[in-house]
């Protein structure tokens, strides 16, 4: 059963810890199999919560079996963070998964609350983090990434630099209309 994607939301300013449970998909033949994943003993983790500007790196104050959690203390600023996970193993195997727009840091209560409550207690779950691994004979590669594969929010996200460009663009071009004009009449 596939879970429902979640999005952990914090007010700015709150200590909140975050359990990250991890999971294995393994391809065999034309099925895929999920089970937990378990990081292997002696394994460097590190969790990150980025955002198109900047990344925050944490070491998992607590692995439980197959759940990482971390621990924000409250300088987070606002935005929507994607959470990766980076894996290095003692043999120097790395495992990478990330999941996007899954945290989010609001600046007041009412995203998060549906009534009035300063104060939220408790940490948050994620949903599982992927690894993904495939065993037997290398397969097909698959059908190439098209736009429908991605959600209206990942769409928006990757065109944000490129609108935000034009619009600087814009702004550039009516801020120095008159010079440009001159200078093309005095050619």
């Amino acid at each position: 059963m596939e879970e429902e994607k979640k999005q952990v939301i914090i007010v700015r300013g709150n200590s909140k810890d975050i359990a990250i449970p991890l999971q294995k998909e393994t391809v065999v033949a034309d099925a895929v199999v999920s089970e937990d994943y378990i990081p292997v003993e002696g394994a460097d983790i590190i969790v990150s919560l980025k955002n198109e500007y900047v990344s925050y790196d944490y070491t998992p104050i607590l692995i439980d079996g197959n759940v990482l959690t971390i621990h924000d203390d409250g300088n987070l600023p606002s935005s929507t963070y994607n959470v990766e996970i980076r894996i290095t193993n003692p043999d120097g195997t790395k495992l990478r998964s990330m999941w996007c727009c899954v945290v989010r840091v609001c600046e007041c209560n009412d995203p998060l609350l549906k009534e009035y409550d300063d104060f939220r207690e408790g940490g948050e779950t994620l949903i599982a983090s992927m690894f993904y691994f495939a065993k037997g004979e290398k397969g097909d590669k698959g059908d190439p990434l098209t736009y429908e594969d991605l959600t209206p929010e990942q769409i928006e996200e990757l065109q944000k630099p490129a609108l935000d460009a034009k619009e600087d663009c814009e702004e550039w071009l009516e801020a120095h209309a008159e010079q440009i004009i001159t200078d093309i009449h005095d050619l």
